[in-house]
């Protein structure tokens, strides 16, 4: 039994080839503290046998691999998970990017997290702004992880938890600058994959075909917030136009903002690219070895810019330029998200290199995704 065996184990049992690598090196890393070195020498048996349990573990009882390991990595931290929470999701990093932006151009002070789960938002917009934020909760259980990962974290001060049903336990008296939201937002009769059956349905299922907290929180906001106050959600897909007209009474510039997107390309199954909005660029990430391939064949003009991880399996990103020069800031923002999806997601540095698109070139024959490239630039993340 070795590495490669190990992940086939995966693949044959349904997991995307790509999302089993990094599953293993997850596994790898956490249980057995796995190092270049190990790549290079060749892992011990016990080491084998340990890692081979967990995933036979993994295909038997679908348990995400972030609660066998108990962390997910979420903006630049590992936070601790349980299935008393939410497994942070890359969709949610576009709304707290989002989120700190506001926070620091508009030099916020307070804000309420309605639903803080783990409180991944809440630690990640105290960490990164001089902000101090409220998270609430109904479960018990979800509080007590996420003041785990305050302590873990190191912002005891900066983020604070209390137990509430949205406002119940929050005071009239208490203002906030912005009430930020990633509620429960999927119809009850929605079929969940395997994975998903493991976390907490608390976390998950809203009534009113998906709009129930959504309704609650924009009713209630207004008495919460100052009066250049902002209410920010995480929304679910179709879900933008239907919250808008909720918020129509109370609030004013109403803007729902794309950062994962559908595009169409000709086959359908390379529809559902991933897309963030950075600083006014797009920028594509595809899922798997089809659009990877079909973003360096079709999306990519001369001037883009591609950037994917050196000497590991992962996501090609692409910046779409559009005539205009990026500044280094979007280049890096790039260069973390092609971190991000790749094989090396863990604490160690990565080197992502990044080139002009019309530095790429698609040998023929070539794998689906397999492109050569020069005139690169590397950097550490």
């Amino acid at each position: 039994m070795n590495i490669q065996t190990i992940t086939k184990m995966l693949t044959d049992a349904g997991i995307e080839p790509n999302e089993a690598k990094i599953e293993v090196k997850m596994l790898l890393e956490h249980f057995c503290k796995y190092t270049e070195k190990d790549r290079l020498m060749g892992l011990e048996p016990e080491n084998i046998e340990i890692v081979e349990a967990k995933v036979q573990e993994r295909i038997k009882t679908r348990m995400p691999v972030q609660y066998l390991i108990g962390e997910a990595y979420f903006m630049g931290e590992f936070f601790k998970v349980t299935p008393d929470v939410l497994i942070p999701r890359d969709e949610t990093e576009i709304l707290v990017r989002r989120a700190i932006e506001f926070i620091i151009k508009k030099d916020f002070k307070h804000v309420l997290d309605i639903g803080t789960g783990s409180g991944c938002i809440a630690c990640t917009i105290a960490k990164n702004t001089d902000a101090t934020v409220l998270g609430v909760d109904i479960s018990s259980d979800a509080l007590r992880v996420a003041l785990d990962n305050v302590t873990k974290l190191g912002i005891n001060n900066r983020a604070v938890f209390r137990k509430s049903n949205l406002f119940e336990k929050v005071r009239a008296e208490e203002k906030f600058d912005m009430i930020i939201s990633n509620p429960p937002y999927i119809p009850a009769d929605y079929e969940f994959e395997p994975e998903v059956l493991h976390e907490p349905k608390l976390a998950l299922i809203a009534e009113e075909n998906g709009l129930g907290f959504y309704r609650k929180i924009t009713e209630q906001a207004p008495e919460f917030l100052k009066p250049d106050g902002i209410l920010m959600f995480e929304l679910g897909i179709g879900e933008a136009e239907l919250v808008k007209a909720f918020m129509e009474k109370d609030f004013e510039d109403i803007k729902a903002e794309l950062g994962i997107d559908e595009i169409k390309p000709k086959k359908q199954e390379q529809s559902a690219l991933m897309k963030y909005e950075i600083k006014g660029f797009d920028v594509y990430v595809g899922r798997n070895n089809r659009q990877n391939d079909y973003i360096i064949s079709k999306l990519a003009k001369d001037e883009d810019y591609w950037f994917h991880a050196r000497l590991c399996a992962g996501s090609h990103v692409l910046l779409k330029t559009m005539g205009r020069e990026p500044e280094e800031e979007v280049l890096f923002e790039c260069c973390k998200l092609a971190r991000q999806y790749s094989s090396a997601s863990l604490p160690s540095k990565v080197g992502i290199i990044y080139t002009k698109a019309k530095n790429l070139r698609k040998p023929p024959a070539a794998p689906l995704g397999y492109v050569t490239y020069k005139n690169e630039k590397e950097v550490l993340v």
